[in-house]
């Protein structure tokens, strides 16, 4: 039985509270892809549901515009998670989770997101789990300065997404190496300098089906899906690690790539922090990424001085 099931999974996830830190909630919402009633003891199948997926509203101030996400968002002062989970969705999309015709099926391990450059955790982000019982789906009523527009995508067609038609989401390597301590002007320097010695780095992700965005499903978002299927189709096999891997950032430069690797003794740093209830790099990971990049740099200066100096050699 998966919904009874799925619910036994995530009826005890892992909690992180650290002192001092935001939280922020979002909603993962399951209805039945017929859209009709459902019941927690029938034999369903994975690919008999879908999921509400939102994508953000077009803002140069946001750097997750036009990305795809879950509904939700930043806690306010005095509320509880679930709380904020319930009134973020009802301001973002319209659906009111708190009545009859949602259940709260449970919730997914909380997240630390931590800076790129520094791996100090700047949020908590928490992700409840709601199945709507019994349709039709109410009326969706955007709030069109954070959403732009709302997909349901089916599980089977997530579960089952050939990884070869998964879309790069690039980003340059500056970011895993500078903190944002850093002043502007140092920045954009070391930017240009890192794009053309170092390169950067993709993440993977599943298209979503109806163009209405740029970007794919990836990043946060998708290993959140990843989780829930995971518990959802296979939970404990290589489902899990199979997507997660793929999703994980890959370098352009070849060096820089097979250093990493190396270095981080092959754990990709999804693969291993996200097991942890922890977005980003870790401490071992960001400590990875540097030396490889003095290294690639180092040996790239050793060729260029070898080149400049058999070039010098050969006009005399």
């Amino acid at each position: 039985m998966l919904l009874q099931d799925l619910k036994s999974r995530i009826s005890i996830p892992k909690l992180c509270v650290p002192d001092g830190v935001k939280r922020a909630s979002v909603a993962i919402i399951l209805r039945h892809v017929s859209n009709t009633q459902v019941h927690m003891h029938h034999h369903y199948q994975l690919s008999d549901f879908e999921i509400l997926y939102i994508v953000r509203a077009e803002n140069p101030r946001d750097r997750w515009s036009k990305h795809v996400a879950f509904p939700g968002g930043r806690a306010n002062a005095g509320e509880t998670d679930v709380q904020c989970c319930v009134r973020e969705v009802k301001e973002e999309v319209g659906l009111d989770l708190g009545t009859d015709q949602f259940q709260l099926l449970g919730r997914l391990d909380d997240r630390e997101v931590k800076t790129p450059a520094s791996a100090k955790t700047v949020m908590v982000l928490c992700c409840f789990v709601f199945l709507q019982t019994f349709g039709p789906t109410p009326r969706l009523t955007l709030d069109l300065k954070e959403v732009s527009a709302t997909h349901w995508v089916p599980c089977g067609y997530l579960s089952n997404h050939r990884l070869w038609e998964w879309t790069p989401v690039h980003h340059d390597i500056y970011r895993q190496i500078l903190p944002m301590s850093v002043p502007p002007l140092v920045r954009t320097t070391f930017k240009t300098v890192f794009k053309y010695l170092l390169g950067g780095f993709n993440y993977y992700g599943i298209p979503i089906p109806g163009k209405t965005t740029d970007f794919p499903l990836w990043g946060l978002t998708l290993w959140m899906t990843i989780d829930l299927l995971g518990h959802m189709k296979h939970p404990n096999t290589q489902f899990k690690d199979r997507f997660l891997l793929y999703a994980s950032p890959r370098y352009t430069s070849p060096d820089v790539d097979f250093l990493i690797q190396m270095l981080s003794f092959g754990k990709q740093p999804l693969a291993v922090f996200i097991h942890r209830s922890s977005v980003g790099f870790g401490y071992s990971i960001l400590w990875a990424v540097r030396v490889a990049a003095v290294i690639s740099i180092a040996l790239k200066a050793i060729v260029m001085r070898q080149v400049f100096k058999m070039l010098w050699q050969s006009r005399l």
